[in-house]
Order: C-alpha cells, then sequence, then structure tokens
C-alpha cells in the first residue's frame, strides 16, 4: 500500500499514524489513518481506522517511523510530486508575514508566513527577484 508518511506518537503508543497519498489537491494533507503495531505483517486498508488528531508531521514529539519498518507492515513511502525542497528559511524585518525560502537550485521564493506548513506547493511561492 502506498502511503505518504509515517509516525509514532507519544499520545498513542501502540500504533502508528500513516498519511495516505492526496487525492484533494486542495489539500496540502493527505488523509489520515492509524493502525495497531503489533506483529510485523501485512497491513489492508481494513485494518485502518480513523486518526481524529492533528497532522503529525506538525508535532515536535513526532518520530518517523523509517521505511525498513514500514516495509515490513507492507508500505511504499511515494513522494509527492508537487513537493518544493527547501535549503534554507528566514524571515525579513522589513517585509512583515513573509518566509523567504531557498531551494537546491538557489532560487529564493517568498511565502506568506500564515500559509507555512511542513508542506508548502509550488503554486503558493512568488519568486523573489
Amino acid at each position: 500500500m502506498k502511503i505518504k508518511g509515517a509516525w509514532y506518537l507519544p499520545q498513542l503508543p501502540n500504533h502508528i499514524v500513516v498519511e495516505l497519498p492526496n487525492t484533494d489537491p486542495s489539500n496540502s494533507v493527505g488523509e489520515l489513518k492509524m493502525f495497531f503495531q503489533g506483529v510485523f505483517c501485512e497491513i489492508t486498508p481494513e485494518q485502518l481506522g480513523e486518526y481524529k488528531g492533528y497532522p503529525p508531521a506538525n508535532f515536535a514529539t513526532s518520530l518517523p517511523v523509517a521505511d525498513y519498518i514500514l516495509k515490513q507492515y507492507g508500505f511504499e513511502v511515494v513522494e509527492e510530486t508537487r513537493r518544493v525542497p527547501v535549503t534554507g528559511a528566514w524571515r525579513s524585518v522589513h517585509s512583515v508575514g513573509l518566509l523567504y525560502l531557498r531551494t537546491p537550485d538557489d532560487e529564493v521564493y517568498s511565502v506568506p508566513a500564515s500559509a507555512a506548513q511542513p508542506v508548502i506547493t509550488r503554486d503558493k511561492l512568488k519568486h523573489k527577484s
């Protein structure tokens, strides 16, 4: 089964929370599900329970699950093509409310700080000349 990511949460010590690939392009977070972390066996969609908390990627206390563990449960992490890798980020004292982001190709973009989430899509970026 393909997923975008998986996390351990201290609030759910016996579960793993997974993010399914996004089917709604207007939402940056895919559907979040969880399953009981037991014996290694392939997890089916029917075994995934509802997760009604905040996105685990936003928690400082959440820990990503390693790929080799996810493979034991039959998961494959897929990379979202809309993601923009960022090599640097900063705020300017002159531009209140904006974050500046540097990408691997050394381009600099600005994004409203209110839109800053762990995932910022290229359509929200404005090129800084």
